[in-house]
């Protein structure tokens, strides 16, 4: 990539969009830097910083914060990296380290964990995962590709010479500094009900990657019209809809209630498991011998073990979406009852998303999710999570990959006709069903869902509610998409979910957040199963207070929400 082609669109086009134009300069900031252009480099970083809308965001953001202390070094040093350079380096870093306040503490601790980790494999391991992709498009690369490659070029050739200097900045500053105290806010805003509530029995639908059903066995929605016999004895489309309903990849009904995984697959998991649980411990500060030894295996595997570790975490995440996010949606209510709507709309982990490359797909997508939410309509369920999102940019992305030979014009007609179907499937279905809430995750792509046309995100209609995520102090993640359709925001790290066999792992993502805000409706529902949707809606959003930390952000309330069912006049 040259810095022409980004300058280009900066020129011609009338960019808008926060998280494209800091993608921009990002870039250009790293190729500056590989060419020894420091005052360029600076210039870029400036820019990104001025468009930076979230606070954390704006003091510390990895890895640009080291790449300017990189560059402030090369201003005085030039680009090759010798001992006098790695020494005004750690200097610098240190010194800009030292600078942020105790509430950055744990990002600097994981930023020290995270050196152990990034050694030549590492980077060696994050280059190989783009060559397929780059070997399909006739060893040519485009966009965010493009882009992606740029930063893990500065990465192999700054950041891996220096990583000694990054952990001793690190070490530094945390023998400075101290871990503030973080008061979660969400601990006193929990709202657990029982039996003595005089509860009405909720349906709630998990539309997502499907469920094991041995989790929830007393919480399942029932179709007492329907048997598991592999049979439709209801006639209604759907194969022993007992206790809900599935389509595969293919856009096929299916019967499976959870995404399925290969005999090998399946016999690995349990290793997942632990090898999961172990990083966990070792990432919140746990040494023991299990943790070391845990760490060294991961520092001597190979870029292929690597690579097969990323395969595996992104399966066995799909793998486990589904019951994760029933088990947060239902969580101190005993009168929901999880109907499964799984919509497998691939057949494996692989980041390039092949159905949604084919018109053909795109109109049996469009057919079941009509199919899907007549279901919903008639089995009286009352909300619906959605925590899963799909853009027209990355329906083009996905064209791009699967068939390179398009030329860019036409692969954009052809990403606008598929994107165009499965928006207008979505709005219509759910424009239809007004007497259902839908409440859909904002994204985990640091952007704006309205720019990024992120649907269900993106959509604006009287019966969805859109969420975001932050910390347990309110804070926003970093990672959390925004935009005016994003209303509400709800906890998005370590939620201690069931996965299927019923096991707990953290969870986290505005996946996460979004069952948080379901799990609210879902209770009010129960209390007064006489609300309308619209009345939820105004409790959720009149019971949400605004975080301490950005006054942009309003945080869902249980408690209050709850409180104020006493004054809400229903019919």
């Amino acid at each position: 990539m040259h810095p022409t082609d980004l300058e280009n669109v900066l020129r011609d086009y009338d960019v808008q969009d926060e998280a494209t134009l800091k993608k921009i300069y990002g870039t250009l900031a790293h190729l500056d830097l590989q060419e020894g252009n420091s005052s360029a480099a600076l210039e870029k970083i400036k820019k990104v910083h001025e468009l930076e809308s979230k606070p954390d965001l704006k003091l510390y953001t990895f890895p640009l914060f080291e790449t300017e202390a990189i560059v402030f070094t090369q201003k005085e040093f030039g680009i090759s990296i010798n001992e006098d350079f790695k020494n005004s380096f750690r200097r610098i870093l240190s010194e800009r380290y030292a600078a942020l306040p105790n509430s950055f503490y744990e990002q600097i601790r994981f930023k020290k964990i995270m050196t152990d980790f990034m050694g030549i494999n590492f980077v060696a391991t994050l280059v190989e995962s783009i060559e397929p992709d780059v070997k399909k498009n006739g060893n040519k690369i485009y966009g965010d590709l493009a882009m992606e490659l740029v930063e893990q070029q500065t990465m192999w050739r700054f950041f891996v010479p220096l990583l000694n200097e990054i952990r001793q900045s690190a070490e530094e500053y945390l023998s400075t500094h101290s871990a503030p105290e973080k008061i979660n806010i969400w601990t006193e805003r929990t709202v657990t009900l029982s039996g003595e509530n005089s509860l009405n029995p909720v349906t709630v639908a998990i539309w997502d990657t499907g469920l094991d059903y041995t989790v929830f066995p007393e919480q399942l929605f029932l179709n007492p019209t329907e048997q598991a016999n592999e049979k439709d004895n209801d006639g209604n489309g759907f194969i022993a809809d007992v206790h809900g309903i599935g389509i595969d990849n293919t856009g096929k009904v299916n019967s499976q209630a959870l995404f399925p995984l290969s005999d090998t697959d399946a016999k690995q998991f349990p290793d997942w498991k632990k090898d999961r649980r172990l990083g966990e411990q070792f990432v919140a500060g746990v040494d023991n011998e299990e943790t070391r030894a845990f760490m060294a295996e991961v520092q001597a595997e190979t870029p292929k073990e690597l690579m097969e570790d990323s395969r595996k975490y992104d399966l066995y995440s799909f793998y486990n979406h589904g019951t994760q996010v029933a088990s947060i949606a239902i969580d101190g209510n005993p009168a929901a009852r999880i109907l499964n709507a799984r919509f497998t709309w691939r057949d494996n982990a692989d980041p390039i998303d092949t159905t949604q490359s084919y018109e053909q797909w795109a109109d049996a997508f469009a057919i079941n999710v009509k199919a899907f939410v007549e279901y919903f309509k008639n089995h009286g369920v009352r909300v619906v999570n959605m925590s899963w999102s799909m853009t027209r940019t990355g329906t083009e992305e996905n064209l791009e990959n699967w068939e390179p030979k398009l030329s860019a014009e036409r692969r954009k007609m052809k990403a606008d006709k598929i994107f165009a179907i499965i928006k207008n499937a979505l709005k219509e279905s759910i424009e239809n069903a007004p007497d259902i809430l839908f409440v859909v995750s904002a994204g985990n792509t640091n952007s704006d869902a309205d720019f990024n046309e992120a649907v269900p995100s993106s959509l604006e209609l009287s019966n969805i509610i859109t969420a975001g995520a932050v910390d347990e102090t309110g804070s926003a993640l970093k990672f959390t998409s925004y935009g005016k359709t994003v209303s509400l925001y709800a906890l998005g790290i370590d939620i201690p979910a069931k996965i299927p066999g019923g096991e707990t792992l953290k969870f986290g993502g505005t996946s996460a957040a979004a069952p948080q805000v379901t799990n609210l409706a879902a209770k009010l529902f129960a209390l007064n199963p006489k609300l309308t949707v619209h009345q939820v809606i105004q409790l959720i959003r009149n019971g949400a207070d605004v975080s301490a930390s950005d006054d942009r952000l309003n945080l869902i309330n249980p408690v209050r929400s709850v409180s104020m069912l006493s004054t809400t006049k229903t019919k």
